[in-house]
């Protein structure tokens, strides 16, 4: 998020033949504005939620991911 300046060069045969300078403004939109308010202003909910989060996608991919595939012995 923020504003980045970008440079923009044209070469032929190793000469410069062009410059170009402009600035592209980056803003944040839907879900990312969501995660990034969340984060900020309840920080230990986003903690927890995330954490969460990661853990149960760890165990389902885990689940999914055996190598026995479900053998029994």
């Amino acid at each position: 998020m923020g504003a980045y300046r970008l440079d923009i060069y044209s070469f032929h045969n190793r000469s410069l033949l062009a410059h170009h300078s402009s600035i592209l403004q980056v803003d944040e939109a839907d879900i990312e504005l969501w995660i990034s308010q969340l984060a900020q202003r309840f920080s230990w909910a986003f903690g927890l939620l995330f954490t969460r989060l990661a853990v149960m996608l760890g165990l389902a991919l885990s689940m999914l991911l055996r190598r026995d595939h479900g053998r029994r012995l």
